[in-house]
């Protein structure tokens, strides 16, 4: 289970990832819908997105699955950049 310290340190994490990237507008609560839909999206077992999320119920899961209005880009292009990220990040010397 998650506490509150370990969602705020997830949520600098975020913050980082999406400065690195030059990428706006994601919040943790963004990120959860996100998640939520890629998951539904993919066939991710019904089940197991629940308990990620912590859903008790499939009808709550479904509705969380189904809000989310971001458009996420292709596995591919998320990691050329952060591949990208990472090298500018090595190579600034943090």
């Amino acid at each position: 289970m998650r506490t509150h310290g370990s969602s705020i340190q997830v949520l600098c994490e975020i913050r980082t990832c999406c400065r690195q990237l030059k990428i706006s507008g994601v919040t943790l609560h963004s990120y959860r819908y996100a998640w939520a839909e890629r998951a539904l999206k993919c066939g991710y077992p019904e089940r197991f997105a629940m308990e990620n999320l912590g859903h008790n119920s499939k009808a709550v899961h479904r509705a969380y699955a189904k809000r989310a209005l971001m458009k996420l880009p292709s596995l591919e292009e998320y990691e050329k950049a952060a591949e990208k990220a990472e090298i500018l990040k090595a190579g600034s010397g943090n």
